[in-house]
């Protein structure tokens, strides 16, 4: 039997299961409490007693521009397109909210996300409100890539 997953929009109740998926990816929870459920969508497995998270990734809304951040797939269900599937729903999401561009940090997936049609910019270039938010100002090291992609060029 093929186990299947599926996308919907997070929920506060998500919070949790979230959590623990990102300290388990080792990626920072500060902050997803505020956006879980107004920005994020998670995956769930569908075969399993009751439908489990088993990945998550959030936009987060500054002016006309988002923050793509908390992008996590448990180990076990990794390599199955869940990620890819993620991202794209939150750039559907971004653009049919209107939004121009989003940015991201990534320490160690910039070719992943390159594959998905980001591209690297220079810190420099980011948004000023992008910038202050606590992702850029602190939660992830100087050394993290940059990048982003504009919304009108994304296919879905």
């Amino acid at each position: 039997m093929k186990v299947e997953f599926w996308i919907r929009k997070a929920l506060r109740t998500d919070l949790g299961p979230v959590g623990d998926l990102l300290v388990t990816c080792g990626l920072p929870t500060s902050g997803v409490e505020q956006h879980l459920a107004e920005s994020y969508a998670v995956a769930l497995a569908t075969a399993a007693a009751s439908d489990h998270v088993i990945g998550v990734a959030g936009v987060e809304v500054y002016g006309g521009q988002g923050l793509l951040r908390s992008v996590a797939v448990l180990p076990a269900w990794q390599g199955r397109a869940v990620s890819r599937s993620l991202v794209r729903d939150r750039l559907a999401w971004a653009k049919q909210a209107g939004l121009d561009g989003i940015y991201l940090l990534t320490i160690d997936a910039a070719g992943y996300f390159k594959r998905l049609g980001f591209a690297g910019v220079d810190r420099e270039e980011v948004p000023d409100e992008i910038k202050a938010c606590n992702e850029f100002a602190s939660l992830c090291p100087k050394s993290a890539t940059a990048m982003m992609i504009r919304l009108g060029e994304h296919s879905g």
